[in-house]
């Protein structure tokens, strides 16, 4: 991954770090360095065995990370591992479509069962925003996706 993200502020000692540990147990890995455009193209398009991504939730919905990123339909967008389970994605679209929170939930664990025995990804970190604010500030909500909309900020001073 060729830029810092708020999740992954050092990609490349990150790399170098999965790299070692890699030729600990007889794996070779070369680190290939690309500009964000072309990373992601490639990426898109599957030309990698191995690759460092990542997500920041938008709306708190469990769908919105498992489906985005593991549906067989998102293969080649999203989805960049192209992992296809066709009993996952069952268990997915039923969990969208649910009103029902418990089943929701039953079926989001089912299909996290599932797919933690295939295991296409390797999840490294999971981090918090990081929030700063001052008595002055005022009417500042802090929104789960870090995309706040300031207009109704204001400075008191």
């Amino acid at each position: 991954m060729p830029v810092a993200r708020p999740y992954m502020p050092d990609p490349e000692t990150v790399a170098s770090i999965i790299q070692e540990d890699l030729s600990q147990i007889g794996i070779e890995v070369n680190i290939v360095r690309e500009e964000w455009a072309p990373y992601l193209e490639k990426t898109a398009n599957g030309e990698q065995e191995m690759f460092m991504l990542g997500w920041s939730g938008t709306n708190g919905d469990p769908d919105y990370f498992l489906s985005s990123l593991l549906h067989g339909d998102n293969a080649g967008s999203s989805n960049r591992t192209f992992y296809k389970n066709s009993e996952v994605d069952e268990l997915l679209d039923a969990a969208k479509v649910s009103v029902d929170q418990e089943e929701r939930a039953s079926l989001y664990k089912e299909a996290q069962a599932l797919i933690l025995e295939d295991s296409p990804m390797v999840t490294l970190v999971h981090s918090r925003p990081v929030l700063a604010a001052a008595d002055y500030v005022k009417n500042y909500v802090p929104h789960p996706s870090t995309s706040e909309s300031l207009a109704e900020v204001e400075l008191e001073q």
